[in-house]
């Protein structure tokens, strides 16, 4: 069926099939462009670096803003050390040395508490505080800071959560100082609490990572940030996304072991990628699609000589 009849004829297919080979010319530019330069390649991994410290705070904020009790300590409790009701952030290293925060919950049902969750994905140094940076100090605040690892990166972010139902001031451990290694809370809460709710889009895209083969490659880090600064912004992505994490995962796994589908993929993966530098990198958008136009009427213009000289 035709879209619409014109001199040259344009039907609903051949306008799919040109927008689909712009996406892809649009994708294979980007991919050159940031391996010749690796410009948009550290400007990817930047930004990523710095929604992880985002995605981190707000994660210790959504658990901690209705506490009716807090405690700073630089003693990281067992499970044993909680008291009933309590759950706590902690600050840890691993033996390489990499900092990571880590999520201690408590099930009401069960009256127990739970396993360590990792907060952050990548590498940090974190603190909390009864007081800021500056030194300024107000009843009922916790201030924390989250701060990268990453040489890519000196991102540092402080925030401070007022928790306005402890009607006491925050507690400090006896004999120790600020900076704090842990924050211990008690918060009326029915069940467990679910601090990946309203994240900035921690998951990796499963699919584009099997095809690639690499988490931080610029093609994937493309995806998941035009899934994080588009698709996660409205009700109809968000859709889009959550439906996507349901399904991918076992076709994830099938595309990984298979080097023809991985290829396959990729292919399939350009007119997305395609949209997502239309979007993000206009400018960048406009001058490869500017220089495509002239080529295509450069090209005209010596066929049209070519058949007029016959």
């Amino acid at each position: 069926m035709k879209l619409w009849t014109n001199k040259k004829g344009f039907t609903l297919v051949e306008l799919m099939v040109s927008v689909v080979l712009l996406g892809i010319v649009l994708a294979l530019a980007y991919q050159t462009f940031a391996f010749l330069t690796g410009t948009y390649t550290r400007t990817e991994k930047k930004w990523l670096i710095e929604r992880d410290v985002k995605q981190t705070a707000n994660r210790i904020t959504r658990a901690i803003d209705r506490s009716y009790a807090a405690k700073l300590t630089n003693t990281t409790p067992t499970a044993d050390a909680l008291g009933e009701g309590d759950r706590c952030f902690y600050y840890q290293t691993d033996a390489a040395g990499n900092g990571y925060i880590y999520f201690v919950d408590y099930d009401p049902a069960t009256k127990t508490h739970l396993a360590p969750v990792q907060v952050n994905e990548l590498p940090v140094q974190a603190a909390f505080s009864n007081e800021s940076a500056a030194g300024e100090k107000k009843d009922n605040l916790v201030y924390y800071t989250v701060t990268t690892e990453s040489p890519d990166s000196d991102y540092s972010l402080e925030t401070a959560t007022w928790l306005a139902n402890v009607h006491q001031s925050v507690v400090v451990a006896d004999g120790e100082t600020s900076p704090y290694s842990t924050l211990i809370f008690n918060v009326a809460q029915d069940g467990v609490i679910d601090i990946s709710v309203g994240n900035l889009g921690g998951a990796g895209c499963f699919i584009a990572t099997a095809a690639y083969g690499d988490y931080d490659q610029t093609s994937v880090m493309l995806l998941r940030r035009f899934r994080d600064q588009v698709l996660l912004t409205n009700e109809p992505g968000q859709w889009f996304v959550d439906t996507y994490y349901r399904l991918s995962p076992p076709i994830a796994d099938v595309i990984a072991v298979h080097p023809a589908l991985r290829f396959l993929t990729r292919v399939a993966l350009l007119p997305a990628e395609g949209a997502a530098v239309l979007v993000l990198h206009p400018v960048f958008s406009g001058v490869v699609l500017a220089g495509c136009g002239l080529l295509y009427k450069k090209g005209k213009r010596k066929a049209s000589r070519r058949r007029n000289s016959q």
